[in-house]
């Protein structure tokens, strides 16, 4: 079956609005990237990446190092500003192999990107020396973990810069994070949302929530307004010229891993800030950690399977559950037809990355299953999730 034809996810793949998010802003104590002295709200967390490299000063006569195991949207960023962007080993547990790094700094270096895998945050004492000792740029990725320590800190403040994409933490279809401890991100000016898309990211975000019963009867009443808003939207887009028709929302709103120039120096949206200031931190990260400890009691010892983690760290807020599968293409398809609301991260990585050269980060790219432990899912689709994840392997 071909990728684009499976059926859509069975239970939602990420967090959606319920009723506790009209509730009064919540006082945080949660350790988050929020912790950071300056903060900047961006349409996702790419554009963010993207304006910290300019902050960094990266140019064509700069390289760049980012992790061998990645997404596109971790390297076009670079890309945008030099075509040196070099690729680093990870270990198994995707930790950064710091003698690599070691080895492929030169005097054209100017920053290096980390990424907090998974939610689970890395110890980033050693990587900070050594971008002191040679005047490099640390940019944390924190677009898996929002939330969380590390090195004795909150996550985002210990590098330069920090990012984090918020649409995989809250309900919400657009938003990023730039911030740092060390130089002022608030001044920044960006430009402000278009109206077109400050509806439709508030509205798309209603009608997910309908679509998974979680509104109620005010969910039946606001599916009749979304049916009217279906064929403006539609009109909306017929109605723009082909270059605005490009840049109606943000590609990472539509779930592509591209960056779009047009969006990188844009606001968030007024409907997603609200959101994310009206969020319970602290309940966010015990459900997340309670629904992993759950798939981890219950597909750990399944056969052909390994966890990526033997344990959560306490504090570690997971972004999903890594499973790895000793025979990935047969239960990848498997399990995607049936409705299970699966993907794999790095799964296209950069042609530079071969198998002689990066064995561990091919591995991880084709055998790491995500599976979803959000806020939101319910005790009902984390027992169904199991159950036929069981089922398939076991068939």
């Amino acid at each position: 079956m071909d990728i684009n034809n499976f059926p859509p996810p069975f239970i939602p793949l990420s967090p959606i609005l319920d009723d506790g998010y009209w509730a009064k802003p919540h006082q945080h104590k949660t350790p988050s990237i929020f912790d950071a002295q300056y903060k900047l709200n961006t349409t996702s967390g790419r554009a963010a990446l993207s304006i910290a490299l300019e902050l960094c000063q990266v140019t064509s006569a700069h390289n760049v190092l980012v992790p061998s195991y990645h997404c596109e949207s971790m390297v076009s960023p670079a890309l945008r500003l030099t075509s040196s962007v070099f690729f680093y080993k990870v270990n198994k547990d995707t930790s950064p192999d710091i003698k690599d790094i070691s080895e492929k700094i030169n005097k054209q270096t100017k920053a290096i990107l980390v990424t907090h895998f998974f939610g689970f945050t890395q110890d980033l004492s050693d990587i900070k020396q050594l971008c002191d000792k040679h005047n490099i740029f640390l940019i944390e990725d924190c677009a898996h973990a929002f939330f969380g320590e590390t090195t004795s800190k909150p996550v985002g403040t210990v590098g330069d810069y920090a990012i984090a994409s918020t649409m995989k933490f809250f309900p919400v279809l657009d938003g990023g994070i730039l911030a740092s401890d060390k130089h002022d991100v608030s001044t920044i000016t960006l430009n402000k949302p278009t109206l077109p898309f400050q509806l439709k990211s508030a509205i798309n975000s209603f009608e997910k929530a309908i679509s998974f019963k979680r509104l109620g009867k005010r969910g039946a009443f606001l599916n009749l307004l979304f049916t009217v808003k279906n064929n403006l939207w539609n009109s909306i887009k017929r109605s723009v010229s082909g270059s605005e028709k490009l840049t109606s929302v943000p590609g990472s709103s539509e779930g592509g891993f591209g960056l779009d120039e047009n969006w990188i120096n844009v606001h968030s949206t007024y409907f997603s800030k609200q959101i994310i200031t009206r969020a319970n931190y602290s309940s966010i990260c015990s459900k997340r950690q309670h629904n992993y400890k759950v798939l981890h009691n219950a597909l750990k010892d399944l056969p052909g399977c390994e966890p990526l983690f033997e344990s959560s760290p306490d504090g570690v807020t997971p972004l999903v559950y890594p499973l790895k599968f000793d025979n990935p293409d047969l239960h990848f398809s498997a399990l995607k037809e049936k409705g299970v609301p699966i993907w794999r991260f790095g799964e296209y990585l950069d042609e530079q990355i071969t198998p002689e050269e990066f064995p561990i980060s091919c591995e991880l790219s084709k055998t790491i299953f995500q599976f979803p432990c959000h806020q939101s899912l319910t005790q009902d689709e984390l027992d169904w999730m199991i159950t036929t994840i069981k089922e398939t392997i076991k068939s």
